[in-house]
């Protein structure tokens, strides 16, 4: 089975749509069972090109979008061990980010972050994950829009 199926099964059968948009990307809401705060792969500017967008102009044609991840993790065993299997392993999380996100269609940024926030939770059981898109072209007088949503298994 494609990482495609995989994901949108996963993605419509185990998780709920529980919003939280925060202004800045940090993971200060993510807590370990200790108290203490997560430790955080980031993962940023993440190109990928995509069908999205619900204007006349944008149907049918890719545009780029940049993400940026920040993944809520304990990583104190693979600092102990040097060993990534301790760890989550960023590339795997990239590709199959790439993977899914260039192989689908959205109208709106709001359902890409939404996915790929269920791509960490469900694939790397990301305890906690932020995920920033952002659409370079969206507007012709404005610096990049986006959406950036925090979200939990």
């Amino acid at each position: 089975m494609a990482i495609r199926e995989k994901v949108t099964t996963i993605l419509f059968s185990v998780f709920g749509e529980k919003i939280n948009v925060h202004d800045k990307m940090s993971l200060s809401t993510c807590r370990l069972p200790s108290g203490r705060g997560y430790d955080v792969i980031e993962i940023d500017n993440l190109r990928c090109r995509t069908e999205i967008g619900i204007s006349q102009h944008e149907i049918g044609k890719k545009q780029e979008v940049v993400i940026s991840l920040r993944l809520g993790c304990d990583v104190r065993k693979a600092g102990k061990s040097g060993d990534v299997s301790n760890s989550v392993n960023y590339t795997g999380v990239c590709q199959n980010i790439i993977s899914y996100v260039e192989s689908t269609s959205f109208d709106l940024v709001e359902k890409l972050a939404t996915d790929v926030a269920r791509i960490c939770t469900a694939l790397y059981k990301a305890p906690c994950i932020q995920v920033r898109v952002r659409k370079p072209q969206a507007l012709r007088f404005a610096d990049p829009v986006g959406v950036l949503i925090e979200r939990t298994p």
